[in-house]
């Protein structure tokens, strides 16, 4: 039996009557045979049927993620037997606690395996299982059920309710509107697509028709940070010794929010993520050229629609490409400037190669890049060519 330490314990469902989601990990103790893992699922499902309990595991490569949900007293059961099954190895909670819907009703158990239709196109390594169900999977069985794009997730129709009360005399009712919302849209991913980028976006759209002061909007940034920050305190993080991700604003950015939405995003999927707040260019590279880094997550304000920096984003990506002591640097930009629908930017017309304000897919699109096959030279002739392109933009003052 898997001994649970004492954040898992903490962490351990409460009989309170009401219904609950869990969500673990773990490592398959042995090999497991498409029989070995049809039987699973079979009697899993059985199993929790009985007791209410609907769910979903994704098995990759020795390695299972599970979410389960269902009354208080049946889930408590079902955990029970997963931590008594000699099948599992290494049990890890990630998260657990009260929940007001459900998100895989349908479902007793529901098996996923590499190949599937709602698995990535992009197949991942087996430590990103979990960082996969929550970025990928689940939004995408999420929208299955109710009908929505993953990678447009309608917005919560709250999100500008949370926007003014973000600059209101309660910062308590901003942060108790937050903690409802998240809860419902299931992780940290699905609640930055679904309420924190728009409410950012509503901040900035009041600031724009002088709705607000420039001093509100910014206080609403800042409440926002925090309210992130006390949100993913409570997270079970994994240390899944996924890549390392220097983040940071856009120097002179003064919006932060998207650089810690991005961390605690990454952080928690277990990425090894740094966040720091270079003033300028030349400390963006210092940083860049003393550590080793798989990629940079480079964010404008997720508020205000920053077209007039996009020269200076492209320049700055393509100075980084060239301090970095990683030739192969994966470079990733977000912002409103490059979210949907707000203008015609995109990464590659920066230079950069993800784009960071498709956070459903942020993970699972650096981990992409990271496979394709890329030459040194190829990269450091594109950086070139990038602050050759940015240089002249700039008027030759690159």
């Amino acid at each position: 039996m898997t001994q649970l330490d004492p954040q898992q314990r903490m962490s351990y469902p409460s009989l309170d009557g009401s219904l609950l989601s869990l969500t673990y990990r773990s490592r398959a103790s042995f090999p497991w045979s498409e029989g070995d893992l049809r039987d699973f699922e079979r009697k899993a499902d059985a199993r929790n049927r009985s007791e209410d309990i609907s769910g979903v595991v994704v098995y990759d490569d020795g390695h299972f993620f599970q979410w389960l949900e269902g009354p208080a007293e049946g889930l408590t059961r079902v955990w029970d037997s997963v931590q008594r099954d000699p099948r599992h190895a290494d049990i890890r909670v990630r998260s657990a606690g009260p929940t007001k819907n459900r998100v895989f009703g349908d479902f007793g158990m529901k098996l996923l395996q590499r190949g599937d239709p709602l698995w990535s196109a992009t197949a991942l390594l087996a430590p990103a299982v979990p960082h996969l169900v929550e970025t990928v999977v689940v939004p995408a069985l999420v929208a299955q059920r109710t009908e929505l794009r993953r990678d447009l997730p309608q917005v919560d129709p709250r999100a500008a309710e949370f926007a003014n009360l973000l600059i209101g005399t309660d910062p308590n009712a901003a942060s108790a509107l937050a903690r409802e919302l998240s809860q419902r849209a299931g992780s940290l991913a699905f609640s930055r697509a679904t309420l924190f980028d728009p409410a950012a976006r509503s901040l900035g759209d009041l600031w724009y028709h002088d709705d607000c002061s420039a001093l509100e909007l910014d206080l609403g940034l800042v409440r926002m940070q925090a309210i992130v920050r006390e949100l993913g305190a409570v997270a079970n993080l994994t240390g899944l010794g996924l890549p390392a991700v220097l983040v940071a604003p856009q120097p002179g950015e003064p919006h932060l929010l998207g650089a810690t939405l991005d961390t605690e995003l990454l952080w928690q999927a277990g990425w090894d993520a740094h966040a720091e707040f270079p003033a300028t260019d030349d400390e963006l590279q210092s940083l860049l050229a003393g550590e080793w880094f798989d990629a940079l997550d480079l964010s404008l304000s997720p508020a205000l629609r920053r077209e007039d920096w996009l020269v200076r984003v492209a320049h700055t990506v393509a100075t980084a490409r060239i301090a970095s002591r990683n030739p192969a640097l994966v470079v990733v930009v977000g912002g409103r400037s490059f979210a949907a629908g707000e203008s015609a930017s995109d990464a590659a017309s920066v230079g950069a190669d993800v784009n960071g304000s498709q956070v459903l897919q942020l993970g699972a699109s650096i981990e992409e890049v990271l496979r394709r096959p890329r030459s040194t030279q190829r990269r450091k002739e594109s950086a070139k060519s990038a602050t050759k392109r940015a240089a002249k933009e700039r008027g030759g003052r690159g």
